[in-house]
């Protein structure tokens, strides 16, 4: 058997790779500073099964090695590595031989190099297809003899060790943070990392990261914040009294809608009421802190300043299989809609047997393509426990009820009702002289569609209007402002939210959520699970279809469900 990594001499890798990590070669680690960009070190290849590695003569899986280390190196511009050679060393296991530094290519040990900088060494462990094989040492640049010449440890004489933890590689933690480093135009060095031993053991890093002025380093300090990077030396978060209502103190920290805790006297808070561009209120005496909107401060309430004190608990990769791991990709019209919506119904179903609590974004849509009973069904069977839309849903609901129409277009038939235009705005008066939606269901006005259904089985609903509503119905909230403070306090015990047809309201419900939550988006349209995704809301996962079949398809699933049960 060649020779193992377990006697490989440290001078000997400049880089290294290993066998599948679920799908993922490890890489080496390496410094970076801020020369050209990137600094990303990890990366994967598209292989994932074990299987995959067995023969080690497989030419083209060589090559897929080669290539994918030569990518890793050439985002790496501040070393000046520009491409790399594998072979095999071991059964599963790789090694790199020669490398480029420069423009002048070298193979065999490191030592015999005297153009290469002053390495230090670290542990790592190789995992290979079956676990791990080996403990070897990793030299990494060590950053007193950088190899960008533009940049020189004298000229950023501001540091601060930081430090990462949990899942940092395949959840891709770890590149995030160093590409923020050196994008905000500071270096970094890698004094210490651990990689986990197992698929569920979590790893951590340490990291200087280095400046060229102080107000360059808070920056850099309060951006990688965001992805869990914690400074080693602790302070108390900076609390600052609220000088005038309705606005935040200068320099509020921003919150994300990622799990959050502020320190206070010397002990660590979980932020409650955790959301999106808020700032954070608290209460000294209780030791408490939670998310507070702009326009709910009031004088006098501290308000914590600055990312000092302040952790982030980014949402990481889970290493076991997830209800929507094949949906964890880009927004796409051509995933399989079966299975997306099988595994959307068993979402639905766990949540419910668990008594968790499922939170439906409908839009008029719903009731436009004739898909009123299918979430009357969904109600009845108890797998919605909230539902908030606008105006034009309700209306369109209680016109079909009371008309047979929608938009004055008959359901069944596909024609247009004589004075059918007229038919929502006949609805509206009609449930106005009732006194609102669960009035005339008590009067037996209205005795069937969704908003029926919702006052029949006590599911709670929220009606939130705009400028262009007709009518509007007398259980629409038209202060938007009350409208979203009415929705941030039911949306604090959802498990899971199904978005249809709606891009208003989900990109509105998407800013409350927190990170935690499961979001799946139903559309026609992609731009709208795009634009969720754009504002933050980063765990939703889309289907692009129409409305009718999705819902119809969702029922039978549930129904499916229920008799296996």
């Amino acid at each position: 058997m060649p020779k193992s990594l377990a006697n490989a001499d440290q001078s000997e890798v400049a880089f290294f790779g290993s066998g599948p990590l679920e799908g993922a070669c490890e890489a080496g680690t390496i410094d970076g500073n801020g020369g050209g960009g990137g600094g990303a070190v990890f990366g994967s290849t598209p292989r994932s099964e074990a299987s995959d590695f067995q023969g080690s003569n497989d030419s083209s899986l060589m090559s897929e090695l080669i290539e994918t280390f030569r990518n890793l190196l050439m985002n790496s511009a501040g070393m000046g590595i520009h491409s790399l050679g594998c072979r095999n060393i071991g059964e599963f296991s790789y090694e790199a031989i020669s490398f480029s530094i420069d423009g002048l290519g070298y193979t065999g040990k490191s030592d015999q190099f005297p153009g290469l900088p002053r390495a230090s060494a670290i542990s790592c462990e190789i995992l290979a297809a079956f676990g791990p094989v080996a403990s070897i040492e990793v030299p990494i640049m060590d950053h007193s003899m950088p190899i960008d010449k533009s940049v020189s440890s004298a000229e950023l004489p501001y540091v601060e060790d930081v430090e990462v933890r949990g899942h940092i590689i395949d959840s891709l933690i770890l590149p995030k943070v160093l590409d923020v480093i050196t994008a905000c135009g500071g270096a970094f060095r890698i004094k210490k990392i651990n990689i986990g031993h197992g698929r569920i053991d979590p790893s951590f890093a340490l990291l200087e990261v280095q400046a060229g002025t102080q107000s360059r380093l808070d920056e850099i300090l309060a951006q990688i914040a965001d992805h869990g990077a914690e400074p080693t030396t602790m302070h108390d978060a900076r609390l600052v009294d609220a000088d005038i209502d309705g606005a935040f103190p200068e320099d509020f920290y921003s919150t994300t809608n990622q799990r959050t805790e502020v320190r206070l006297g010397g002990h660590w808070a979980a932020v409650g009421d955790q959301e999106m561009d808020c700032g954070i209120v608290v209460d000294a005496e209780a030791g408490k802190a939670r998310c507070i909107a702009m326009t709910d401060v009031r004088r006098g309430m501290k308000i914590v300043v600055g990312h000092m004190g302040v952790r982030v608990f980014p949402e990481q990769k889970k290493m076991e299989r997830q209800a929507f791991e094949f949906m964890n990709s880009a927004v796409s019209t051509e995933k399989p809609k079966g299975v997306a919506i099988r595994q959307i119904a068993q979402e639905m179903f766990r949540t419910k047997q668990t008594g968790g609590k499922s939170l439906l974004v409908g839009g008029p849509a719903i009731i436009h393509t004739g898909s009123g009973p299918y979430v009357c069904e969904l109600i009845r069977r108890g797998y919605i426990h909230r539902l908030f839309a606008g105006n034009a849903l309700a209306t369109h609901d209680i016109e079909q009820a009371l008309f047979s129409t929608s938009l004055g277009v008959h359901l069944e038939r596909g024609d247009l009702a004589e004075a059918g235009h007229e038919h929502h705005l006949r609805a509206i008066n009609r449930i106005r002289r009732a006194g609102g939606i669960r009035q005339a269901v008590d009067q037996g006005v209205l005795k069937s569609g969704i908003m029926y259904e919702c006052v029949k089985h006590n599911i709670d609903f929220l009606l939130a209007g705009s400028i262009r509503d007709d009518g509007p119905l007398p259980d629409v909230i038209t202060d938007a402002m009350e409208a979203q403070r009415q929705m941030r306090a039911k949306i604090r015990d959802i498990d899971f939210c199904l978005m249809i047809a709606t891009t208003l309201h989900s990109v509105a419900v998407g800013n409350l959520l927190p990170a935690w939550v499961k979001v799946v988006c139903v559309d026609i349209n992609p731009s709208t699970v795009i634009k969720l995704n754009d504002r933050g809301s980063f765990q939703t996962v889309g289907l692009v279809t129409d409305v009718e079949p999705f819902l119809r398809a969702l029922v039978e699933e549930v129904r499916m469900l229920e008799k296996a049960s």
